[in-house]
């Protein structure tokens, strides 16, 4: 059986971390492989530097868990995806997955508490935001840290919750000794909830202290691992996706994107973007190829099936209507090799989710990209407080504005161009993984 590291931004996080520092890393089956490795070695197995432990959790628990709580509530509260005429409801289906969440934290809590080992405790988002309690309830002394890689929401879209699970959720986090953030809008916004929700609570911008109990609030976006990063791009896989991409284009500038189709990511309003623009400037359908690499997400939820549907449809309408071109190319795939080819190439690079807790995907096009390509990001990505300043900020849902950044990013000037692009790269390389492990365990009196 071969491992095969799996996507997304948590991963792509702690992967580095775990590799260098060691430890035990305690994650969830999600296929048939993954249960047939935690049948195998229930105490975890060594891989590349650390120890991995797989817990096989009851499928129609972990289904609840995992696919109602987290993917149709958790990740639409914190991403403010709700259609509030008719969502969220919360019914006893909901009130059983919510027993189902609790009972996955239960699990981990079990798990983390039967580790002999280590010195600090590190639990990541908002799948796990109980552990903190239930460690604190099985009297585990070492230090807990807590890290909420998505965004966290105003007051008023948190109290969509009820009550008692707001409550919960909110005592459960400050029963760590840490929580950590991507961006300070997102630890701000946590501390405003604390307020509002908590009676007796003090908050102040590194701190909230609830009930004789004190915890640190941090703000630490994940860097890239640069070395590994440009090593990758070197690649002779990747060099040849990049050829592959630049013969595709056939000399025309290249407007890149790479996301999971995810309604948070928002890449609807990105094609309708480019759809405006090249209303406005047809002769732009034959000088710009749009090469859009995605991959599906969450298709047990019915409105992701839907969106997945909408992408299809409104780049198939783009193509019809601009002629023989086709001036956007989509492909469904999860390969990050041919990504970063892409990402080596792209003249303008899109980022324009909604809300989106950081967005590594900013930083690594700005560290893989040869030729002065231009980022135009959301001012609601995570990052934009990072690299925001060498990139073309949006408004996420403005279809108008984004056209006109796209238009101002492939027009724009070469020496203006190569200034952007190598200041984009510098402040994205400003941080490295060991930096990010080192000031959450900081502020757990942990040294590394």
């Amino acid at each position: 059986m071969t491992a095969r590291r799996g996507g997304g931004g948590l991963i792509g996080a702690v992967a580095p971390v775990m590799e260098r520092l060691g430890g035990t890393w305690i994650a969830s089956a999600l296929t048939d492989g993954d249960r047939r490795v935690a049948a195998a070695a229930p105490n975890g197995r060594e891989q590349d530097g650390f120890t991995l432990r797989i817990l096989d959790m009851p499928r129609d628990v972990h289904d609840l868990h995992y696919g109602v709580v987290s993917n149709e509530y958790l990740w639409f509260l914190f991403h403010y995806l709700f259609d509030l005429p008719s969502q969220p409801v919360f019914d006893a289906h909901f009130e059983r997955a919510w027993d189902a969440y609790r009972h996955v934290n239960d699990l981990y809590a079990d798990a983390v508490a039967s580790e002999r080992g280590g010195r600090v405790v590190v639990v990541h988002d908002y799948h796990l935001m109980l552990v903190g309690t239930l460690l604190r309830r099985r009297r585990v002394r070492r230090p807990i840290v807590y890290f909420h890689h998505t965004p966290w929401c105003e007051p008023e879209y948190f109290g969509l919750l009820p009550e008692d699970v707001r409550t919960e959720i909110l005592h459960g986090l400050l029963s760590y000794d840490v929580v950590g953030f991507h961006a300070r809008r997102w630890a701000d916004a946590f501390g405003e909830c604390c307020r509002r929700f908590l009676p007796g609570v003090r908050v102040t911008t590194t701190r909230v202290e609830f009930r004789r109990r004190q915890t640190r609030i941090i703000v630490s976006p994940v860097p890239i691992d640069v070395p590994r990063l440009q090593r990758d791009a070197d690649g002779p896989l990747v060099e040849e996706w990049a050829r592959r991409h630049d013969e595709a284009r056939g000399g025309r500038k290249l407007l890149v994107r790479v996301d999971r189709i995810d309604l948070s990511k928002n890449p609807v309003r990105g094609f309708l973007a480019f759809e405006q623009l090249l209303e406005r400037r047809p002769r732009l359908a034959r000088e710009v190829l749009f090469l859009a690499l995605m991959y599906p997400s969450r298709l047990t939820v019915e409105s992701y099936r839907r969106y997945y549907a909408e992408c299809t449809r409104v780049v198939r309408r783009i193509n019809d209507r601009f002629g023989e071109h086709e001036p956007v190319a989509l492909h469904f795939e999860d390969d990050y090799q041919r990504s970063l080819g892409a990402m080596r190439i792209y003249d303008v690079l899109l980022v324009n989710p909604i809300f989106d807790g950081l967005n590594l995907v900013s930083k690594e096009g700005a560290t893989a990209n040869r030729r002065d390509g231009v980022i135009v990001l959301s001012r609601n990505a995570g990052v934009f407080e990072e690299i925001g300043p060498a990139t073309i900020a949006v408004n996420p849902f403005d279809v108008a504005e984004t056209a006109d950044a796209i238009e101002r990013a492939l027009e724009m000037p070469r020496d203006e161009r190569r200034r952007l692009s190598a200041r984009a790269r510098r402040l994205a390389q400003r941080s490295t993984p060991e930096g990010w492990a080192r000031a959450q365990l900081h502020a757990a009196g942990v040294a590394l």
